[in-house]
């Protein structure tokens, strides 16, 4: 907050360099991600956290950081892709970066944030049972152990209680996801 609060009185251009995103995402107006000495992407905080370039960027920004699923592409249609996988029923999601074709292995990536309990029957339901909830007040973090053996971290906005063990069904908006090629 300190260097935050200094930048703006100097009112002067700042190159600071961090391994902490949050440190990133917090004080930065543009943000260069790197890789091994390669630049992955350019870009203002909250645009390279809801388009990234690939999936180091996507798993690199954000906290929790994102969750990745590998899972079987049914079929193509545009700009879309039906994913599943044992955990996950099928699910149409769109392919913003990487083109995929049926049959291909891909990873989806959904942010903690994005997650939420579902009791109701529809497209793109995840399943698993809790192995981990910590209750932090005004959220819930839950970590789930997916049929596939996937774990899969859950950031829920409010204060829940969930039984250790027991199954539960977390649904999330497919426009919210992003896929990649493996």
């Amino acid at each position: 907050m300190e260097i935050g609060k200094l930048h703006k009185a100097l009112g002067a251009t700042m190159v600071y360099v961090t391994h902490d995103q949050v440190e990133a995402m917090t004080l930065a107006d543009k943000i260069v991600v790197l890789k091994d000495g390669l630049v992955q992407q350019i870009g203002a905080p909250m645009d390279l956290y809801h388009n990234p370039s690939n999936e180091f960027v996507a798993g690199f920004l954000g906290a929790p950081s994102m969750n990745f699923l590998e899972v079987e592409v049914v079929s193509t249609d545009g700009g879309k892709a039906l994913v599943r996988n044992a955990a996950l029923d099928p699910v149409e999601v769109p392919m913003r970066v990487d083109r995929v074709a049926a049959g291909e292995k891909a990873r989806l990536g959904i942010r903690p944030q994005y997650l939420m309990p579902s009791e109701q029957k529809a497209p793109g339901q995840l399943h698993g049972d809790v192995i981990l909830s910590e209750r932090l007040g005004s959220e819930t973090v839950v970590e789930v152990r997916l049929r596939d053996g996937t774990p899969l971290i859950a950031a829920l906005t409010r204060d829940a209680v969930f039984q250790l063990g027991t199954p539960v069904n977390l649904g999330f908006d497919p426009g919210m996801t992003h896929l990649f090629a493996l």
